[in-house]
């Protein structure tokens, strides 16, 4: 699965798409790649391939989509 990051017009903001096609994807965002996909770091289940995650800030965030098992 390929995940793609694209900046939003909200400063603190990021559009992320992924190709897939699944009922549910899960994306995972963390500060850190440890641990990325525990259950306290998931963001958001969706069953489309696009969001926009608009609590980025101005960190460094590591983010991974998973399908929903």
């Amino acid at each position: 699965m390929r995940l793609r990051l694209d900046k939003n017009p909200n400063p603190s903001a990021v559009d992320l798409d992924w190709s897939g096609s699944v009922d549910t994807f899960q994306l995972f965002r963390s500060t850190s790649p440890l641990n990325l996909t525990d259950p306290g770091n998931l963001h958001l289940a969706t069953p489309l391939c696009f969001a926009s995650d608009t609590e980025s800030g101005s960190g460094i965030l590591f983010y991974k989509v998973l399908p929903l098992p």
